[in-house]
């Protein structure tokens, strides 16, 4: 199985902040990754990580809140 390009990268902190506390959008996200840090990562991956592991993770905790 591939790893995830955005769990693996060193910015992946930068980027969940951006998305969560920051509300940026994954597209801006992804922009900034590409063209600031170079980073050799799809949209379509940078929207997975978000999906998957990200949204995966808050809804997990809004289960274990109630």
């Amino acid at each position: 199985m591939r790893k995830c390009k955005t769990c693996l990268s060193p910015h992946r902190t930068e980027y969940e902040n951006l998305y969560l506390n920051e509300k940026w959008d994954v597209f801006a996200i992804w922009n900034k990754a590409v063209k600031e840090y170079g980073e050799n990562v799809s949209y379509q991956a940078m929207a997975r990580h978000f999906q998957h592991h990200v949204e995966t993770a808050i809804a997990i905790r809004k289960g274990m809140d109630r």
